[in-house]
């Protein structure tokens, strides 16, 4: 069993490892706008360059925004509504929600906004709601809870009636012919094909679909979403492209011990190798061949810097996963909401120098021991790692003598780059 027990100088001097990390810092943007109240982001266009998302709810509802870097804010619409999350077109154009109060006084319900202003399905009562939009804006998936109980699609002109279910999660193919929910009344996830109708789609053996969120692959043939079991959580790819669908579990995190988990899915990129989403109020990425990481270790593995924070969420990825936004909480004790609402370009962001645990810029024995107990631990499977296993630098699946060598020769130049 290792157990690096010795002075971390010591063993710098004696290994004389050299630090393999990237040289300079990576262009960037790291943005947290000024806005007259606290803004939550909840839908970016394809490129990242829009953003929609919400202020406080007050007497009247949530004043809704959009806002870009070359612009900043302009408002949607001059009535209180709520941007549904991830409800836009890919060109950010068109924005999807439910509108609060109108000119006269009354509930609209589910909307699609573009410059031109609002417009409603014909039945959408003061409980519609805007799910989700194709990627073109011409269709929107909408839900009612009132007089036109059910969930439909709707192009503009015409509406078609997918069940009378009236789910909170939701999603769209790009061609508007595959619909995915999860049924508020039995929690299960259902898929319908125009044709073919509705279907049960299983979730693996022992658990059971998670309730608050689902996303789709642009074709509609995979479907993500969370499934609960005795004592773990799971994000699920179900692919139905085949004659049998197949279930596989991406990544699994343990289930907490007390309460209901929650999460939710931030965004797919358009080839599915990369997922972002919140876990127990956490910020997670999953990607393809490397996994599982935290949010803040996938922006080391890409050489950037963006911690430390608290309470950091992302509430919305591009269709490249190069631009994040969110909120994180500043903890002004004075502040009537400390949130702050952040922008990241990972095209344009600062350097990072990945031995730094603790985000303070030197790599120091505070770093040195989270990284000993990583090392301790060795196996990335071991149940007391920290999950992502923050401390495998090469990603390799075990805290080794090789990530140790990257972190001595950072722990011996002591600032980071």
């Amino acid at each position: 069993m290792k157990n690096p027990k010795v002075c971390m100088r010591a063993l710098v001097a004696v290994a004389g490892f050299a630090l393999s990390q990237q040289s300079g810092a990576v262009p960037g943007t790291v943005i947290r706008p000024e806005y007259p109240s606290p803004f939550v982001p909840v839908s970016i266009s394809a490129d990242g360059q829009t953003i929609a998302g919400m202020g406080p709810q007050d007497y009247y509802g949530p004043p809704a925004a959009v806002w870009s870097p070359a612009i900043g804010f302009s408002p949607i619409g001059w009535w209180p509504s709520q941007p549904w999350h991830r409800a836009m077109s890919a060109d950010g154009s068109k924005i999807a929600g439910q509108l609060f109060w109108t000119r006269d006084w009354r509930y609209e319900g589910a909307y699609i906004w573009s410059a031109g202003g609002f417009r409603f399905p014909p039945t959408s009562s003061e409980n519609g709601r805007a799910l989700a939009l194709t990627a073109d804006g011409s269709n929107l998936l909408w839900a009612d809870n009132a007089s036109s109980f059910g969930l439909y699609v709707w192009d503009g002109a015409n509406q078609e009636l997918i069940t009378s279910e009236t789910p909170f999660a939701a999603a769209i193919s790009d061609d508007a012919s595959i619909v995915a929910y999860i049924s508020p009344q039995t929690g299960e996830l259902r898929r319908w094909t125009r044709g073919a109708g509705l279907s049960t789609l299983p979730p693996p053996p022992g658990a059971v679909v998670e309730e608050l969120d689902v996303i789709m692959s642009a074709d509609g043939s995979r479907v993500y979403a969370f499934t609960l079991s005795a004592d773990s959580v799971a994000l699920v790819r179900w692919d139905c492209a085949g004659p049998a669908v197949a279930t596989q579990e991406l990544c699994t995190f343990p289930r907490p011990g007390m309460g209901y988990p929650s999460a939710m899915l931030a965004g797919m990129s358009a080839d599915e190798k990369t997922i972002a989403f919140s876990f127990a109020g956490a910020p997670y990425i999953w990607t393809e061949g490397d996994g599982l990481r935290t949010f803040e270790d996938f922006l080391v593995s890409r050489g950037i810097e963006f911690g430390p924070h608290v309470n950091l969420q992302v509430w919305a990825m591009n269709k490249d996963a190069t631009v994040f936004t969110g909120t994180e909480r500043t903890l002004v004790p004075w502040a009537d909401d400390d949130s702050t609402f952040w922008y990241l370009d990972l095209n344009n962001a600062p350097g990072f120098c990945a031995a730094d645990r603790n985000y303070d810029r030197v790599v120091d024995d505070a770093d040195f021991v989270m990284f000993a107990a990583a090392y301790n631990f060795f196996d990335c499977a071991n149940g007391e790692m920290l999950l992502a296993c923050p401390c495998d630098f090469n990603r390799d699946g075990v805290v080794d003598d090789a990530d140790f060598a990257v972190f001595a020769g950072a722990y011996d130049d002591l600032v980071c780059p």
